[in-house]
């Protein structure tokens, strides 16, 4: 069954892991360990089963049922990756086949990247409560750094183009997140963490209904002093988020979301020997919005946003820089249900964004345009939706874009058949189309994506296994093929289309089970990655990656369990190839009382000497080496009422 936008997604706050597929679902992990270990456990039912997502609405803008979904769709449940110490939305990407989540700056509180299936951060389009934040003139990596999770209900990544739903810079696909709507009886939550590097969390949450109207409300504060060898690499982020919705007796729901964040956080390699580059980051994100069922057909919503950013830091290699960036948006965005078996979705979107930077001057973007996305039910078994959009930019011109995609299911052997399609592109930035070699005109770089997979089930869905292949290619990739002059120890840009297509390919695939009567849940993901893609951080990525995660109930008091995750040898194109590593993380929780529960977690169990990134030679301080912190150990308290 579809259903309109902004739908509550069924079994949302009480997912675990959830890949395409209908099912009742699984936190992942080792499972033979789990068994071993848990093997004195009772055979009774858990008293806090975890139940997958059902549902996503990311995929087609509408509430779909992930097992007739024909793109490759994810779905975490934020209240689950919580109980497993996993509090920030770059660790819970960690755990998504196709992704890789980390940051080539350094460790906790610095910018962050997404990469997405070989594409790099600014190819993956980033969604916050309706509103896209990035575009060729401002990057998510900023917004990144301080996005934790504790008022989202669950994050939604897309994989593959979309250029079709959600217009430019979603070449890699789309990760999406909103905030939470208050629902139900008032109750709050006050969460204070201590740890290694002196680190401190604490966090303050209250949600909930009185009448028509209702409200989610959260304040954070988080500070670590890191583990850096090289020196000061401390961070602290205050953050603070607020969801009101007003649903009238007439249908009418009016809403508003307001979430930012203030940050500090130390970078010791843009510095000088002996100091380091300070970063000040604030942001804030505000939507208005209002939707309501017109007619029995059509069901309409209309949304402002208004998203500003502001970066500054106090020195580096090239002297001290800083950033002002603001986007404002509107999206008018109808879903028409002809019958049980069709469903249109369109709307019209304008967006503007403004960026003025101390090394790249002024940028200023305007763009509009339009699209259509169909969902045809065209048997029990078969789903398929095709989609196409326009969108014109007042800096080069317009682009058209398509996807097709479509879900096959096969419910006597427990069997999940989806393949899609489409196209995505990436405008050059203003600053590029100034700085283009020799005064050419540059073109927005265009490509073609697919894929293929197959999900199969087994015992009742106990067991669900799944691999993918997909394939990325893009034409007309912007590069800088500029110099340094050592003269006047100036950069000098300049900007041109590569005349090679540059491709990526690779297989994603991901094993859930659970054992014991649900009292153990297990995941599994590898990613497989052949990349060949032109440009600084698309290069490099590491050709194996995974990750596991076990989630076992010992007693109905006490939960525990570990996560793994492993990044192959890379370089991100800027060095010699980083040793490949693996880190290990343990957790618990322990309800003390109905109210109260206790949280530890170690981070890094065997103290694995690792690095982030290095970015080649520094004449100031000769290589930059970017390390990753050593044994951290995590202990706190959570009192909800």
């Amino acid at each position: 069954m579809i259903k309109t936008n902004d739908a509550p997604v069924s079994g949302a706050g009480q997912l675990g892991f959830a890949t395409s597929g209908k099912a009742k679902g699984v936190v992942c992990t080792f499972g033979l360990s789990a068994v071993m270990v848990m093997a004195g456990l009772a055979e009774e039912q858990a008293a806090n089963e975890s139940v997958l997502a059902e549902t996503t609405i990311l995929a087609n803008k509408v509430e779909m049922e992930l097992a007739k979904v024909g793109s490759q769709t994810t779905v975490l449940d934020v209240e689950q990756l919580d109980e497993q110490g996993i509090r920030t939305l770059q660790d819970a990407l960690q755990f998504v086949p196709g992704v890789i989540s980390t940051s080539t700056s350094g460790p906790k509180g610095q910018p962050s990247s997404i990469f997405l299936r070989g594409t790099n951060t600014s190819y993956t389009q980033l969604r916050v409560d309706g509103m896209r934040l990035n575009d060729a003139n401002g990057f998510s990596s900023n917004f990144l750094s301080a996005a934790g999770m504790a008022d989202l209900p669950y994050v939604e990544i897309l994989r593959g183009p979309q250029g079709a739903l959600y217009g430019a810079d979603a070449i890699g696909g789309v990760v999406g997140v909103n905030t939470r709507q208050g629902q139900g009886e008032p109750s709050a939550r006050v969460r204070a963490e201590l740890g290694s590097f002196d680190s401190f969390l604490g966090q303050a949450q209250a949600q909930g209904q009185e009448g028509n109207l209702s409200y989610n409300a959260a304040i954070g504060y988080q500070t670590t002093d890191n583990d850096n060898p090289n020196g000061d690499a401390r961070s602290n982020a205050a953050t603070y988020s607020l969801r009101l919705d007003h649903i009238g007796d007439n249908g009418l729901h009016l809403g508003a979301t307001v979430r930012g964040a203030n940050s500090e956080y130390y970078i010791p390699e843009e510095a000088p020997p002996g100091e380091s580059q300070v970063n000040e980051l604030d942001y804030v994100l505000g939507t208005v919005f209002a939707q309501a069922q017109i007619n029995e057909l059509w069901h309409s919503k209309l949304t402002f946003g208004l998203y500003k950013e502001d970066h500054d830091s106090d020195k580096g290699i090239w002297g001290a820089n800083s950033s002002n960036y603001q986007r404002h948006a509107a999206y008018w965005d109808n879903t028409l249900t002809w019958n049980e078996n069709h469903t249109t979705v369109a709307g019209a979107v304008y967006e503007r964004s403004r960026n003025e930077t101390s090394y790249f001057g002024k940028q200023a973007t305007d763009q509009f345009g339009g699209y259509v996305n169909h969902v045809w039910q065209a048997t029990d078994a078969l789903s398929l939706t095709g989609g196409l959009r326009w969108e014109d930019y007042d800096t080069y011109g317009d682009e058209f874009t398509w996807r097709l995609a479509g879900a096959y299911v096969i419910e006597q052997t427990g069997t999940i058949v989806r393949s899609s399609v489409g196209t995505g592109y990436k405008p050059p930035s203003e600053y590029a189309v100034i700085h283009a070699k020799d005064g050419r005109s540059l073109s927005a770089e265009s490509s073609i994506g697919w894929d293929f997979g197959i999900e199969q089930a087994f015992c009742d869905r106990k067991y669900v296994a799944s691999v993918t292949y997909f394939d990325t290619r893009i034409d007309d990739a912007v590069v800088d093929d500029g110099y340094f002059d050592y003269d006047t120890y100036e950069s000098v840009s300049e900007y041109v289309n590569l005349s090679d297509r540059q491709q990526a390919n690779g297989i994603e695939a991901a094993f859930n089970a659970k054992f014991l009567n649900d009292r153990i849940l297990a995941q599994l993901t590898y990613t497989w990655l052949d990349n060949n893609i032109a440009g600084k951080s698309s290069q490099g990525q590491p050709r194996n990656s995974g990750s596991a995660r076990l989630h076992g109930v010992i007693t109905d008091e006490l939960g525990a369990g570990f996560t793994v995750n492993y990044y192959g040898s890379r370089d991100w194109g800027f060095s010699d190839p980083l040793s490949a590593y693996t880190l290990v993380g343990l957790y618990a929780n322990y309800e003390l009382t109905e109210n109260v529960t206790l949280n530890a977690r170690v981070e890094n169990l065997f103290d694995e000497d690792y690095e982030y990134a290095a970015h080649g030679y520094n004449y100031l301080r000769g290589d930059q080496v970017i390390s990753g912190n050593g044994r951290g150990i995590y202990g706190g308290v959570t009192v909800t009422w």
